[in-house]
């Protein structure tokens, strides 16, 4: 993610998470962003990206998408968010 453009990308069902990383890295800066930092890993679970309207994004994992998603809004309205949105929702079951 690159918090200074909103740009970000992911990865996922690859064989390692070094290869996951990179991979998504190198998405995020060829879709525009100039500082993208990795900033949720997960295997054998799900990953989330929750936008607020005071906050511009956070990267969240747990075992399910719904606890993801749960951690993630509960964090983002606790920062003194308003208006909180998932932009983004993956499993990654590992291989």
């Amino acid at each position: 993610m690159d918090e200074t453009s909103g740009k970000f990308s992911s990865a996922g069902d690859l064989p390692t998470k070094r290869v996951a990383t990179e991979t998504a890295l190198t998405e995020c800066n060829r879709d525009g962003g100039a500082r993208c930092v990795v900033v949720a890993t997960y295997g054998n679970g799900c990953g989330v990206i929750v936008m607020g309207d005071k906050t511009r994004h956070q990267g969240f994992a747990d075992v399910s998408a719904d606890h993801a998603k749960q951690t993630a809004m509960a964090t983002c309205k606790k920062d003194g968010n308003q208006s909180c949105t998932v932009v983004y929702s993956e499993c990654s079951l590992g291989q």
